[in-house]
């Protein structure tokens, strides 16, 4: 779904703003997570689910590197964090590139991959990224809810 079509305009955005306004305040984040995955899940369902385990993975690393004392543990936690948040990112994007080279150098013939590439995927896996990394350098508060997370990574009206 873009932002300028009419679904969009005339059904999806007014019937998000109504119920916001008309739920109780402690909803309105369920409410907005909710449609966040379905606007997101609108173009392809299958990269919604790329999304939210990019962002689990994100939310993991956050909380095992905040919970870490030892330097050392809590940089590997952060490194691994932030290596396994790029696997979709360097998958999609980059896959095509990297077999290129890999024929190139081994001579060999690795099929292509061709790839759609899910919608968004840089903007958060690179939110997600900057997340790990404030939480290893304490910048920012573990966050500890699983959802409010997935929030700020599908935010609907950021991705697009």
């Amino acid at each position: 779904m873009l932002f300028s079509s009419l679904t969009f305009l005339y059904y999806f955005l007014p019937a998000v703003l109504v119920l916001y306004f008309i739920l109780p305040a402690g909803w309105r984040n369920g409410l907005l997570l909710a449609a966040s995955l379905f606007f997101y899940a609108w173009g392809e369902p299958r990269f919604s689910i790329i999304m939210v385990s990019t962002a689990m993975t994100g939310y993991l690393a956050g909380l095992l590197t905040g919970r870490l004392k030892d330097d050392r543990k809590r940089r590997a936690a952060m490194i691994s964090g932030v290596a396994l948040t790029l696997v979709p990112l360097m998958l999609f994007k980059y896959g095509g590139f990297i077999t290129d080279n890999l024929n190139l150098i081994f001579q060999d013939r690795l099929a292509p991959l061709h790839l759609a590439l899910p919608i968004g995927v840089s903007f958060y896996t690179f939110q997600i990224l900057s997340y790990v990394v404030d939480v290893y350098r304490r910048e920012v508060e573990v966050e500890k809810n699983p959802f409010y997370f997935l929030m700020y990574v599908s935010f609907f009206p950021q991705l697009i």
